[in-house]
């Protein structure tokens, strides 16, 4: 949530030359609308279904970064596709600094209408947990600009890569 996912996935593709996966963008293409207005007209529950589908389908093949939305971690199931079949870096970034980049954006379907300071804490909470059971490498990413954390990651894939069978790449 708020921690450059998807600009520091294109970078990151790019230099692995490997093709690049928005997982929300992907799911608000195939809607034919946003993933702010799925979750007004379906509600989440819909939207998770999506989102585990696309999960599902774009891990089926390797040789792609995947870009995933903050909350692909609430289910279990999700979390076990990440880990069995990609390499999944969780950038991991300060409460204040997501308060700060998220402050003036008006499309995070779970912040609207709400106490977005107390949203945020709540959301980052919940989360924690769940992103550090499906991260197989955390990447601190506070103060860094994308192409140094996208550097970190390949080096990482690059050594991973070396020891290992062919995987996805995954954010969170």
């Amino acid at each position: 949530m708020g921690a450059g996912k998807s600009t520091v996935g294109r970078i990151v593709a790019s230099n692995l030359d490997m093709d690049f996966v928005d997982l929300d963008g992907l799911i608000a293409t195939n809607a034919g609308k946003s993933i702010s207005a799925m979750f007004s007209d379906e509600g989440e529950n819909e939207f998770r279904k999506l989102e585990q589908e696309a999960l599902r389908k774009e891990l089926a093949g390797t040789g792609k970064v995947i870009s995933c939305g903050g909350g692909i971690v609430l289910d279990e199931k999700n979390i076990r596709l990440l880990r069995e079949r990609s390499l999944v870096f969780w950038l991991l970034i300060e409460e204040s600094e997501v308060i700060a980049r998220l402050a003036n954006n008006n499309d995070r379907p779970l912040l609207k209408g709400r106490d977005f300071l107390q949203e945020v804490r709540q959301l980052m909470a919940e989360r924690r947990d769940k992103y550090m059971r499906a991260a197989h490498e955390v990447i601190e990413v506070d103060r860094l600009e994308p192409r140094a954390i996208a550097e970190e990651i390949t080096i990482r894939w690059k050594r991973f890569r070396s020891t290992s069978r062919e995987r996805n790449t995954g954010f969170m």
